[in-house]
Order: C-alpha cells, then sequence, then structure tokens
C-alpha cells in the first residue's frame, strides 16, 4: 500500500471515529440522577444529573422546557424539581442541544431527622427523633464514639460523629453528635467537689461547655421558664466544678443597668472559663479573671479580708441574674431586698408571697421562681411532693450549692418568693425535676 492510501485511510477513520463521538455525544444517556440530602418531598426534589459529555465540557446547561437552566459545574448539574416528567436538554452556551430527553422525578418516601446536633455525656443515652415513610434506614456512623441500636444513641467516648440515615429512596439525612465527659449526670450535689481553678479548662474544653449549656437550655426551651431552670441546673449539677462565692466588685446603681462586669457577677451567656472572653467584659474594678482565678477582694465583712486575693466565682444575686441571661432575660441587676430596691429593676412581678406552708403548699411555685430574704437571693430549681430544691450561692456555703428543704422548714430561712411568671410567660419543657 503506497504513502498516499495510507494517508487516505487514516484520514477516512478520523472522520469516522470524530463522527462516532459525535454521533454517541447526541445520543448519550442520562448516566445517573442522584437524590441527596435535603429534598423536599412535596414539593420539589434536589436532583444531580451526570453525563459523560460533562468530563469534557463544562460550558453545559441543564435545561427543562419549563426553562429550569443549570450549568454544569464539576461533572454535575443540580436542579430543584417538582416531582414529574420533564423534557431534559443539555446545551451549550451557543444554544447547540446535545441530549433531548425526557426523565422522570418520583415523589421520594419523607425522612427527616428532627435536631441537627445532638450532645451527649458519655456514657448517657437518648432516643432520635426522626420521621421515615419507609423504615428500612441505613445508617453510618463512627462506632468508637457512638452506639446506635433501636433507635438509641448512647455515647461511648469523647469526640464528635455524624449518624448519617439513607432511605431505599437514596434520601440522605445527617446528624452531628459531641461526646463529652466534661458534663455530669447528676441528680443528687455533691458538697464534696473540687472547686473550679484558674484556667481549669482548654479554650477548646470551655467552647465544647458552652455549646453544651446551650444546647441543653435550647432542648428546655430558650426564653421560657425552663430555659432559666436548665441554666441553673447545669451550672449546680451538670458542672464538674463548684464555683466558689465572690463579693461584688461593685454593681447596684439607681439606673439598676450593669456595672461591674466579671468580678462576682457575669453579664454574658456562657461560662467564664477562658482568656477568650476578656475582650467582652464590660466595666472592670480589678479584673479581668475568669472564674477560680484570684481577684482582688473589695468586702470585709464574713470574715474575709479587704484588699486580699479570692478566687473568682458569683455572689447569690450573681447566680440568679446569670441563670436568668443564659435562659434568656436580661433584666438588668437586682438585688435582694423585701421590696425592689430600685422601681426601674424589672425582675419583681405582680405576685410577692411570704413564704409559709399556705404558698409552699398553694401550687403556684415552680421551678424557676426566685426565693430569698434580705440580703440573699435564690432560684428554685425542683419541687416533689416533701422537698424544694433550691440552687445558691452563698458565703456561708462558700459558693455555689444545691440545698434540699423540706416544705415545712422553708420558712426557717427565705422570707419571699417572687413568682416569675409574669417574666417568663412560657413554662417551655419545665420538668419540676429533673
Amino acid at each position: 500500500m503506497d504513502r498516499t492510501k495510507k494517508i487516505i485511510l487514516i484520514a477516512l477513520a478520523s472522520v469516522l471515529l470524530i463522527g462516532l463521538i459525535i454521533l454517541l455525544n447526541f445520543k448519550l444517556p442520562i448516566i445517573k440522577i442522584d437524590y441527596p440530602q435535603n429534598g423536599t418531598y412535596e414539593n420539589n426534589v434536589i436532583v444531580s444529573i451526570k453525563n459523560l459529555l460533562f468530563n469534557y465540557k463544562e460550558d453545559l446547561w441543564c435545561v427543562t422546557a419549563q426553562n429550569n437552566k443549570v450549568k454544569v459545574q464539576d461533572g454535575v448539574c443540580t436542579l430543584s424539581l417538582n416531582p414529574g416528567n420533564y423534557k431534559l436538554s443539555i446545551e451549550s452556551d451557543k444554544n447547540t442541544k446535545w441530549v433531548n430527553k425526557t426523565i422522570t422525578i418520583n415523589t421520594l418516601a419523607a425522612f427527616d431527622i428532627k435536631k441537627e446536633q445532638i450532645y451527649l455525656v458519655t456514657g448517657s443515652s437518648t432516643d432520635l427523633e426522626y420521621r421515615a415513610e419507609k423504615t428500612d434506614i441505613t445508617w453510618e456512623y463512627d462506632n468508637t464514639i457512638i452506639s446506635f441500636e433501636n433507635g438509641k444513641v448512647t455515647g461511648l467516648k469523647d469526640g464528635e460523629t455524624t449518624l448519617i440515615g439513607t432511605n431505599p429512596d437514596g434520601v440522605k439525612e445527617y446528624v452531628k453528635i459531641t461526646v463529652t465527659s466534661l458534663v455530669q449526670n447528676k441528680t443528687t450535689f455533691d458538697y464534696n467537689k473540687d472547686y473550679i481553678q484558674c484556667q481549669q479548662y482548654t479554650s477548646e474544653e470551655a467552647k465544647i461547655l458552652d455549646e453544651f449549656l446551650a444546647y441543653e437550655i435550647n432542648e428546655a426551651g430558650y426564653q421560657t421558664r425552663a430555659g432559666v431552670v436548665a441554666a441553673a441546673r447545669f451550672l449546680t449539677l451538670a458542672f464538674e466544678y463548684r464555683l466558689p462565692y465572690f463579693f461584688e466588685n461593685g454593681r447596684l446603681n439607681g439606673t439598676g443597668v450593669h456595672v461591674i462586669d466579671g468580678e462576682g457577677r457575669y453579664y454574658h451567656k456562657g461560662l467564664y472559663l477562658s482568656t477568650d472572653k476578656y475582650a467582652d467584659i464590660g466595666p472592670k474594678k480589678d479584673g479581668p479573671a475568669m472564674w477560680g482565678c484570684m481577684l482582688k477582694n473589695r468586702d470585709n465583712t464574713h470574715g474575709w479580708k479587704l484588699f486580699a486575693p479570692y478566687p473568682n466565682g458569683l455572689d447569690c444575686s450573681g447566680f440568679v441574674a446569670w441563670s436568668l441571661l443564659n435562659g434568656g432575660f436580661d433584666l438588668g441587676d437586682f438585688g435582694s431586698h423585701d421590696k425592689p430596691i430600685y422601681d426601674e429593676s424589672k425582675i419583681y412581678g405582680d405576685e410577692f408571697l411570704p413564704v409559709n406552708l399556705t404558698t409552699v403548699n398553694s401550687g403556684k411555685v415552680k421551678p424557676g421562681d426566685i426565693i430569698a430574704i434580705p440580703g440573699h437571693l435564690a432560684i428554685i430549681i425542683g419541687i416533689d411532693e416533701e422537698h424544694f430544691y433550691v440552687a445558691e450561692s452563698n458565703v456561708g456555703f462558700k459558693g455555689l450549692v444545691m440545698n434540699t428543704y423540706k416544705k415545712e422548714d422553708l420558712s426557717k430561712k427565705f422570707t419571699y418568693i417572687h413568682l416569675m411568671d409574669n417574666i417568663y410567660k412560657e413554662d417551655g419543657n419545665l420538668t419540676m425535676m429533673w
């Protein structure tokens, strides 16, 4: 075969190959339709469409007869479509049509996990709340961090994992799960637990504790009575260490607004456990010093030495104010007397009852109500048939405690109760006990 014939044959083969490629490109099928997470089942479905041609040309568009038009990116075009039949074409920027095909988008079985995030104490369990029209769900997760059996998630060791569920239609749902041993599941107060030390936690640990606190409050109901109770229970029972008492270094004035911040009081969301919080501290006298760090004392009562260093913590009304603020109620500055110190304070509601058996048995008092005596303020965090459980930071108790009082003995310690319904408005997911 001479040279000319070889050239002609090679040219013909090249033309045939190019023609075949062009023909295949016109006829290439839609090779895959995915249904990724977040399809909304009644209204639309998120679909990802793949085609072999997409691997070679990026200046293409997926276009439906209903004028849904999406550019191909990274080999995929993603459209939001109602279930039904669609005429789909793949077009170039020059409006050249490469594929023209009818596709069917099916209605997907509903699958939805209620929460996006769950926090667990190591060794504790919770039920996973989800809705699934088709119950044959495939689950994926790190089985060294959690176990998941019969709808119950159990924390095995500290860490994070994502629990992924996939239903038979390919719909995926995710929930991020954080497991930590920084928090305790306590039902009683341990008077012997250690006091918080200066810089007890790393910044990352302090961040996890803040997130866990916020999670507990949101679960109970932010800006409800239950949210305030959740904050008070967390710092008293769930928090691993005991918070010391510290006299406030200047606070109340005639306006009822915040004065000295972070010294026996803490007017912020979260826990004062990291130097990261220092930038947010307001007016200071001797701070900043996080909880547990030494701070100059400016009180000489109860045997305290004036100007001597003591570990920073909260005083009685400082703890109550912190609980209210973290639960969603910033009521300004307030103290403890038989009547409002300043008319501007919003804490004092319409019902201001004496502590006696008539009041405690009336059924009006609930966790979250404020209980006090002139000079001392506390918050009720639990009530059963015989007892009131009171969280209080007191110089005599050397810090934050939960004390248990028999109903008939409550009047020996306290003189009045503020019913807080006018402040909270809603109870949220309130429980009388924990």
